[in-house]
């Protein structure tokens, strides 16, 4: 056995190997590109909600919103992006109760968001190469309203639920 008996060059053989079977950067993942947007209900920005884009091949990326009602996704804990292609979006204010190790459950939070918007989601949006934004103007009865960012014209690769044709 001369693994034991080489103690000094089994451990860089051994962490060598473990970084080609890890892999490294973005190696082995999809195409992706950048999602970001905000999220009104009313015209009020949507704080801490939860936003889920999946696509129709490949995980799906989520982020959650600031107070602004601003988000950013991540395909994971390490990376940015969206697989590309046509997404069904999921936003949620709801969580479910919670309980800690003592055995205490928190109440969790009502969902404040319309359920044509999370559970039962009929949003959805493009996502292209480069960088996406992602606006959603909700309201409270169900529909989704043009944002109003101000501009005559959107900027390339911005668009809002409305400019998505299905």
């Amino acid at each position: 056995m001369t693994w034991f008996r080489m103690p000094g060059r089994a451990l860089p053989v051994l962490l060598i190997s473990m970084a080609f079977v890890s892999g490294c950067g973005r190696s082995g993942l999809p195409e992706l590109a950048d999602v970001s947007g905000t999220i009104r209900l009313d015209n009020k920005p949507v704080p801490n909600a939860s936003v889920v884009f999946i696509p129709q091949n490949g995980r799906p990326s989520s982020g959650v919103t600031d107070s602004d009602g601003h988000y950013s996704l991540m395909y994971n804990d390490d990376v940015a992006g969206v697989v590309l292609g046509t997404c069904r979006v999921l936003i949620s204010t709801g969580t479910a109760p919670n309980e800690d190790s003592d055995g205490n459950t928190s109440p969790g939070n009502p969902e404040t968001i319309p359920m044509e918007y999370n559970v039962q989601s009929t949003l959805s949006f493009e996502v292209r190469n480069g960088d996406n934004t992602a606006d959603f103007s909700l309201t409270s009865g169900g529909s989704v309203i043009r944002s109003d960012n101000g501009e005559d014209s959107p900027p390339e690769n911005s668009r809002n639920l409305n400019d998505v044709s299905e």
